[in-house]
């Protein structure tokens, strides 16, 4: 609250009295103060920044915005701004990242600061993005709180949503809504399948608990549930129950059913014809993961659909077919199976069910439309749509991982990568690329497979040069590819970063991740290690650099992660764990983490030691979870396996001790599928390559005939 009036300091005791306004109802957890020598920076409309004296300059970026987004939220909730003055504060040690305290909203500095031409475009975007979800906040959790942490979705479901769905209105040509597919909702529903996952709303009754309820579920999960809410109702009658709830429950607290009556009177107002949304919503927000629908053509005009889990949601289906035929259907929580009509659609003709993966579920289909949907990303992949080819791409590495699709069609599938430019489809693209590359590595089959996704990312990387435009999402894009890139080794990729490293000073922020780990993976100049390492020991010895520089802090920890050279990682591993330098416990982990997914060596290098030092790892780490449930992604062979599972037998850290058979088991299932698939994929290779030369020759004729004609005019 604002400062009503100061008592001056009495002569007795010389301390001061302030006294601030009384707050609206609110929350307690919302409640905060800050007492600080900090210094501030005025915004404008009574909105002030505080920061360490070396950072204030920086928050100027997130101080405009703040005024700016208070102003756009206002309009959009037709609500103004509650309270007579807003404070942001940066703070160096801030374990949550931010926090939405009414009226003085508290940040992690790193998640704050932000020096245009010095930072990379992502961070710009993180910044906006963290900053605009602790304003909705000022609504949808402050002013509108949950009635109880049951229902903690309500707040931070519909802030995640609001965080992409709003931006969009205010930066349309960032395409955040695109984005939340891969940065938000695939992640999430990587997770969402595990043993431990739960449903949105969920019975509290301890502190411990609600200490546990802040997860992937009441963030991304709900937020891509929601996604699926907007679009069955409308952006319309969306927008307006946006005002509708705000209204009907101001400085109130919202239950689950608060939130479905005030959605259905909307939806009425509005004559949208859907089942009650009673049922819609709890079959979601009540049951955990989400289904697979099976999609079997049984001819040209009709398909049989199941759902796994059957009879548990109300699933929405769409579908389009290639000729512009569309349609809806519903599976509602008490069918196990349907049958669904394709009018007017030939036998031929692919058929694309939830267009744009409105709906929160993955789609599988008979092997004849998967033939004919892949066939066709590979003829023009523009008219299957933008965000369905990173649907395809990760419902296929999905329903591969399960065995419920075979390799080869992900295989096929993942080969169009080369005619793709746009950022949502290659980022989904890059997760089955990472995933096949991590899972194959310490196999016989793995150079050759190396080889081809060498091939494969050459020519993404040579597409990318020709991109030299300068918006905000094409900077996002070559920085995805050029990093992929350098990670795997394509040489081209390795030369430029080689010759970008000679003039480290002006290597544009945007290139410095893949600069640096290109830089160390492409050269055995012992040069490259040294300079990068002092620079990082550097900023380590001096406080005030790393809080300015923690951009390029980060970059370096990252780059230095991509050596081969098994010295030079068991160099950087000591460094981790040294107590000469000042090092954060959360930097010590990220580098082990580097290390441990480097390659087989630096696994085998990050396994040993914590089956030899874990006392030492332990003492420098503070925590080691985070260290340990890495290494169910970074095991790739037997031998690696059994060396995690005699960690396993002999730790007795009871922080450890609850996770580390689930651990193996995914680790272990891990290399049972890459068992299992090696004899199809070398198959699969072997098809590749004798195709190669066939695409070549045909490449070849269409450059020689471009060139007769370009002489004939």
């Amino acid at each position: 609250m604002h400062i009503e009036r100061k008592i001056d300091p009495s002569t007795q005791d010389n301390l001061s009295l302030t006294v601030f306004a009384e707050s609206p109802p609110m929350s307690t957890y919302l409640f905060a103060f800050v007492v600080s020598d900090f210094s501030q920076l005025e915004g404008g409309d009574k909105i002030s920044a505080y920061a360490q004296p070396s950072v204030i300059n920086s928050t100027e970026y997130a101080l405009g915005f703040t005024r700016d987004a208070i102003g756009h939220l206002s309009r959009v909730f037709q609500r103004p701004y509650q309270l007579a003055k807003l404070d942001i504060v940066a703070v160096d040690d801030f374990l949550m990242g931010a926090m939405e305290n009414w009226g003085l909203i508290t940040y992690k500095t790193s998640r704050i600061v932000y020096r245009k031409g010095l930072d990379r475009t992502e961070k710009l975007q993180s910044v906006t993005k963290i900053v605009f979800h602790e304003l909705i906040h000022q609504w949808f959790g402050n002013e509108v709180t949950c009635a109880w942490w049951s229902y903690v979705w309500l707040n931070e479901g519909f802030t995640t949503f609001l965080e992409s769905y709003i931006l969009s209105q205010m930066y349309p040509e960032w395409t955040l809504m695109d984005q939340f597919l891969v940065n938000e909702m695939h992640p999430v529903m990587e997770r969402d399948v595990l043993p431990d996952t739960r449903a949105m709303t969920k019975e509290i009754n301890s502190p411990a608990e609600i200490a546990g309820i802040y997860d992937f579920v009441v963030y991304p999960k709900a937020a891509s549930v929601i996604r699926m809410f907007h679009w069955l109702v409308g952006a319309t009658a969306f927008d307006q129950f946006l005002v509708d709830y705000l209204t009907d429950r101001s400085y109130n607290s919202s239950t689950e059913d608060d939130m479905i009556r005030v959605l259905q009177r909307t939806v009425d107002r509005h004559n949208v014809e859907l089942p009650p949304i009673e049922d819609i919503v709890k079959s979601w927000t009540h049951n955990p993961s989400y289904p697979i629908v099976t999609i079997t053509r049984d001819n040209a005009d009709s398909a049989s659909v199941t759902a796994e889990p059957g009879k548990t949601f109300y699933i929405p289906l769409n579908w389009i077919s290639k000729s512009s035929k569309s349609g809806r259907d519903w599976m509602t929580n008490e069918e196990a199976s349907k049958t669904i009509a394709f009018k007017n659609v030939k036998s031929d003709e692919w058929i694309l069910v939830n267009p744009h993966q409105y709906g929160y579920y993955r789609v599988n289909y008979d092997r004849k439309n998967w033939d004919l949907l892949t066939a066709a990303m590979h003829e023009d992949h523009r008219q299957i749509l933008l965000l369905s080819r990173a649907q395809l791409l990760d419902d296929a590495l999905a329903l591969v991982k399960e065995d419920a699709l075979k390799i080869d069609v992900l295989l096929y599938l993942l080969n169009y990568l080369p005619k793709e430019n746009d950022l949502v489809p290659l980022k989904a693209g890059f997760k089955v690329v990472r995933y096949l590359h991590r899972t194959l590595r310490g196999n016989d089959l793995y150079v050759n497979y190396h080889n081809h996704l060498v091939k494969l990312l050459g020519q993404v990387y040579d597409r990318m040069l020709l991109n030299t435009a300068g918006d905000h999402v094409a900077k996002l894009y070559r920085t995805e590819v050029r990093k992929i890139a350098c990670e795997l080794g394509v040489p081209r990729c390795l030369q430029d970063a080689i010759g970008m490293f000679e003039g480290f000073e002006l290597i544009d922020p945007d290139l410095r991740a893949a600069v640096l780990c290109g830089a160390m993976k492409g050269t055995e100049n012992y040069n490259v290690w040294t300079t990068t390492v002092r620079r990082m020991v550097y900023i380590v010895r001096n406080f005030e650099e790393k809080r300015i520089n923690a951009e390029e802090f980060e970059d370096i920890l990252y780059g230095c992660g991509c050596s081969v050279s098994e010295e030079r990682l068991e160099n950087y591993l000591l460094l981790s764990l040294s107590t000469t330098e000042t090092l954060e416990q959360a930097d010590r982990i990220k580098m082990f983490n580097y290390i441990a997914n480097s390659g087989v060596n630096g696994t085998n290098m990050a396994l040993n030691r914590l089956n030899t030092d874990f006392n030492t790892i332990k003492r420098r780490y503070g925590s080691t979870t985070e260290i340990v449930s890495n290494l169910k992604y970074a095991i790739s062979t037997p031998t690696q396996l059994q060396e995690f599972k005699d960690f396993m037998e002999k730790t007795t850290d009871p922080t450890l001790q609850p996770i580390v058979q689930g651990i193996y088991d995914v680790a272990s299932k891990n290399i049972r599928w890459t068992e299992d698939n090696l004899p199809s994929i070398d198959k699969w290779l072997s098809g590749a390559a004798n195709a190669a030369p066939v695409i070549s020759k045909i490449l070849l004729l269409l450059v020689a005939f471009t060139t007769v004609l370009r002489y004939l005019h």
